[in-house]
C-alpha cells in the first residue's frame, strides 16, 4: 500500500513538472549567478536653473587715490560790463545820444578781434509779454546792425532778447521805465586781453 502511495505521489510530481512552465510570472523562479554590470545609459536633460542666491555684502571702500595736479588758472574775469544802450518808449531806433557808446564799443572790438560782445535786450513792463519780446528783438537787431556797419565781425556778437524779464527797477515812474528800456552790453575778452582806452566803463 505504501508503495502505491509513493508511486502515485511521484507520478503527480512528474505530471506537475510537465505542465508548469519554468520562468514567467506563474512559473518556477530559476536564479543563476549575478551577471556583470551593464553599460551606463545616456545622461538625461538638464533640469531648470535654480533661483539666484542673495547678493553678498559690499566690500570695504578702497583707499583714496592721490590728488591730481592743479589745472591751469583761468582768466581774471569772465566779462566786462559796458554802458547800457537806452531807448525811448516803444521805439527801437538807436538815438544820437546813444550812438557814441556803440562807436566806442566798435573801436574796442575792432582792436580786439578775438573778443566777443554779448547783447541782451529788454523792455519796460508796459505792454503784453509777446509784444515786449518782439520789441526787445527789434532793439537788439538795431544795436547789432550798428556794430556790424561799424566794422565788427558778426561772429564776435552773441545776442539774446528777453522782453520785460529781469527789470533793473520796479517803480512805476518814467525814470525807472527808462532804465528798463535797454540793451545790456557785456564784453568777453580773449585770455590775457588788457582793458584799453577805447572801452567805455559801465554807467549812465
Amino acid at each position: 500500500m505504501n508503495r502505491l502511495v509513493c508511486l502515485g505521489a511521484a507520478l503527480l510530481l512528474v505530471a506537475g513538472c510537465a505542465v508548469r512552465p519554468v520562468g514567467g510570472v506563474d512559473g518556477w523562479k530559476v536564479y543563476g549567478p549575478q551577471g556583470p554590470q551593464g553599460i551606463a545609459g545616456p545622461a538625461g536633460p538638464a533640469g531648470p536653473q535654480g533661483i539666484a542666491g542673495l547678493p553678498g555684502p559690499m566690500g570695504p571702500q578702497g583707499t583714496m587715490g592721490p590728488m591730481g595736479p592743479a589745472g591751469v588758472a583761468g582768466s581774471d574775469f569772465v566779462f566786462m560790463a559796458y554802458s547800457d544802450v537806452l531807448f525811448e518808449f516803444d521805439r527801437s531806433d538807436v538815438q544820437a545820444t546813444e550812438a557814441a557808446k556803440l562807436a566806442s564799443l566798435a573801436d574796442y572790438l575792432r582792436l580786439n578781434p578775438t573778443s566777443q560782445v554779448e547783447l541782451e535786450a529788454y523792455t519796460d513792463p508796459r505792454g503784453s509779454g509777446a509784444y515786449n519780446l518782439a520789441l526787445s528783438q527789434r532793439r537788439l537787431d538795431a544795436v547789432k546792425n550798428s556794430l556790424i556797419n561799424a566794422g565788427v565781425k558778426p561772429d564776435q556778437i552773441v545776442t539774446g532778447a528777453y522782453g520785460q524779464m529781469a527789470p533793473k527797477c520796479m517803480e512805476a515812474t518814467e525814470t525807472c521805465f527808462k532804465e528798463n528800456r535797454r540793451v545790456e552790453i557785456k564784453i568777453v575778452p580773449a585770455s590775457g586781453t588788457k582793458r584799453t582806452s577805447a572801452l567805455m566803463p559801465a554807467g549812465k
